[in-house]
C-alpha cells in the first residue's frame, strides 16, 4: 500500500475533511487552513501512524476473511476525483487503504484506523465523515471501516464497520464546508502574497493546539480527556441508579470502598432574583457594586459534533 502522500499542504486530503467540518478531535479547521495558506510542511510521521501503517494490511487481511470480501488490485489513489456536477477550487487528493470485492461482485471501500482507545462499537463522527468523501469520490455504496485497538506494539481487539454512502450527508454538509475552506486557502494565499502576515487572514485567537505544544502531548491529553468523558458518563450513570435504590429504600447514607454517599432531603432555597434588582432598583446596584479583578482563565470543553 502505497503512504507516500506528499506535500499535504498542497491538496485537500481525505483525513483533512473532519477538520474541515469541524469535529475532528486533533485539529482545527484554523489550524488545517494556516497550514495550507502559508504551506509549511509539517512531519506527519509519529509513532501512532508508523504503527497503524504497518498494521493496516494484516488487518485487512484478517477483516476480509471474517467479513468475506476479497482485496483487489484497483487504484488506492486518486488525484481531482470526479464528483459528478461538483467541483472544487483546490486540489482534492483521495487515498484509500483498499478496495474489497464481495462475494456478489460489489465492490467495497475499506479505510483501516488504529487507536490506543477502544471504540467500544460506536464509530467515531469524525472518521464517518472521511468515509462519506471517499466513497463519493469512487462512487461506491458501501465501506468497510477495519479498527484495531493498539496494546503496546501489538493489536488487541479488532472491529469492523459497515457505513453506507448518505448522498444527502454529502451533498449537504461536506460540500458546503469543503468548497468554502478551498476558497479560504485560495484567498489566503493570494493575501499571503500581497504582503497580510497569517495573523492578519486568520487572527491569533483561535489557533491549532499541536501547532503550539507539538503532536505527543496534545495526543495525550486528548487521550486523557476521552478517558475522562467515559469515566464520568459511567459515575453518572452509577448515581442515577444509587440514588434511585437509596430513595426506594429509605436510605440516607452509603458508604463503598473510600467513598460515601449521603443523599439530601428536597429543600426550598431563597436566592436573590439580581436581574430584577438590577431592573427596579438600577441606582441601588451602582451603589453596592464594586469592580473586582478577575485572572483569566483556561477552559477545555468539548466540541459539539454538527449533525
Amino acid at each position: 500500500m502505497n503512504n507516500e502522500l506528499g506535500d499535504r499542504t498542497q491538496y485537500i486530503g481525505g483525513s483533512d475533511i473532519a477538520a474541515i467540518m469541524g469535529i475532528s478531535p486533533w485539529k482545527t479547521r484554523s489550524g488545517l487552513l494556516r497550514e495550507k495558506i502559508t504551506q509549511e510542511r509539517r512531519n506527519f510521521s509519529t509513532a501512532a501512524t508508523r504503527f497503524g501503517h504497518a498494521k493496516e494490511r494484516p488487518l485487512i487481511d484478517f477483516d476480509a476473511l471474517t467479513a468475506g470480501y476479497e482485496l483487489t488490485d484497483d487504484s488506492l489513489v486518486m488525484e481531482n476525483p470526479s464528483f459528478g456536477p461538483v467541483s472544487f477550487a483546490f486540489p482534492v487528493i483521495c487515498h484509500f487503504d483498499g478496495i474489497g470485492c464481495m462475494p456478489d461482485g460489489e465492490k467495497i471501500l475499506i479505510e483501516c484506523k488504529t487507536s490506543s482507545t477502544p471504540f467500544n462499537g460506536v464509530l467515531p463522527e469524525y472518521y464517518r465523515a472521511q468515509v462519506q468523501f471517499y466513497l463519493a469520490a469512487r462512487g461506491l455504496k458501501r465501506a468497510r471501516i477495519v479498527f484495531g485497538l493498539r496494546n503496546g506494539d501489538q493489536i488487541g481487539e479488532t472491529e469492523g464497520f459497515w457505513v453506507d454512502a448518505d448522498p444527502d450527508y454529502f451533498n449537504n454538509q461536506i460540500v458546503p464546508a469543503v468548497a468554502q475552506f478551498c476558497r479560504d486557502v485560495i484567498d489566503g494565499r493570494a493575501r499571503l502574497a500581497a504582503g497580510e502576515t497569517i495573523e492578519d487572514i486568520l487572527g491569533n485567537t483561535v489557533c491549532d493546539a499541536v501547532a503550539l505544544m507539538g503532536e505527543s502531548p496534545v495526543a495525550r491529553v486528548n487521550k486523557a480527556l476521552a478517558l475522562i468523558d467515559r469515566l464520568t458518563a459511567m459515575v453518572d450513570e452509577f448515581k442515577t441508579a444509587l440514588k434511585q435504590k437509596m430513595a426506594d429504600d429509605g436510605i440516607t447514607r452509603a458508604e463503598f470502598g473510600e467513598y460515601v454517599a449521603a443523599m439530601t432531603a428536597p429543600s426550598t432555597r431563597m436566592t436573590i432574583d439580581t436581574a430584577a434588582i438590577k431592573r427596579d432598583l438600577p441606582g441601588v446596584v451602582e451603589r453596592y457594586s464594586k469592580e473586582t479583578k478577575v485572572a483569566g482563565s483556561l477552559r477545555i470543553t468539548k466540541k459539539k459534533v454538527k449533525e
